[in-house]
């Protein structure tokens, strides 16, 4: 892993170093953990900011949430009904969700027109929770509603966000990690082909294991650059592809089969 550390700089632009590492064994893997690792950190900034922005409306929707009781399977609210939340903001659009514990949503025609007369993201009544997709055209479903028995204060509501929003930030960035770990394997073995298939257009015949190195290396400055660009998947690729070009161009020179 020292070596690999020692030989980041080397990857953005060195001829040397790609033929060198052309001729040498193992998989390259130390440099995977390091796309892995420059992706988290892209990654992570970004996530930072949503999971924010998202924490503080869950935070304030849940202090807004009525008092409720659910006795005999039936729910009811301290507030006068409709009663409406916003719940999160994306891309100019408010989701609300809609206390309406008169409103009968046995059907699922007459329940979705009223919810797009209403502009809900959820709708709550006495006995159902009907939710749409967040897309435009997003599913309605109709579900019975699954409360236990008891009384639910303002105060309630407010801790039970409180602890949401303290366990959101640590358990996204989990899920980032996991992602763009397996992420960081995939596209590496996905652009290992393609730099078989380059070798084989420019007439570097490559083994399998020199061609997942040079992808490896070449993937440390493709994840530094699409973390500071914040470029999305497909100029990705493209600039990946561009530098394992680049390096396949540097061992054209080097013994008639590599790796």
């Amino acid at each position: 892993m020292s070596d690999t550390l020692k030989n980041l700089p080397a990857t953005f632009y060195s001829r040397a170093f790609y033929q060198d590492l052309s001729l040498r064994s193992g998989l390259g893997y130390g440099f995977v953990i390091f796309i892995f690792i420059f992706c988290f950190i892209g990654g992570s900034v970004r996530m930072h900011e949503a999971v924010k922005e998202f924490s503080v409306d869950m935070k304030r929707a849940f202090e807004a949430m009525p008092g409720t009781k659910v006795k005999d399977k039936k729910l009811t609210i301290d507030k006068p009904s409709p009663y409406i939340i916003d719940l999160f903001h994306e891309n100019d659009q408010t989701y609300k969700l809609m206390f309406d514990t008169s409103f009968n949503a046995n059907r699922l025609d007459k329940t979705i027109d009223y919810m797009e007369e209403k502009k809900v993201f959820v709708l709550v009544t006495a006995d159902k929770i009907a939710t749409r997709g967040l897309t435009p055209h997003g599913k309605f479903e109709i579900r019975d509603l699954d409360m236990g028995e008891g009384d639910y204060t303002e105060a309630d509501w407010a801790k039970a966000g409180e602890k949401l929003t303290a366990w959101l930030y640590p358990v996204s960035m989990i899920a980032v990690a996991v992602g763009l770990f397996i992420w960081a394997n995939v596209a590496t073995f996905f652009m290992t082909i393609i730099t078989l298939c380059i070798g084989f257009v420019m007439k570097v015949e490559l083994g399998f294991d020199a061609a997942m190195r040079i992808t490896a290396a070449t993937g440390v400055p493709v994840a530094v650059i699409g973390a500071i660009l914040w470029l999305p998947a497909f100029p990705v690729i493209l600039l990946w592809a561009g530098y394992a070009i680049f390096a396949v161009s540097c061992v054209k020179t080097a013994s008639p089969r590599v790796g």
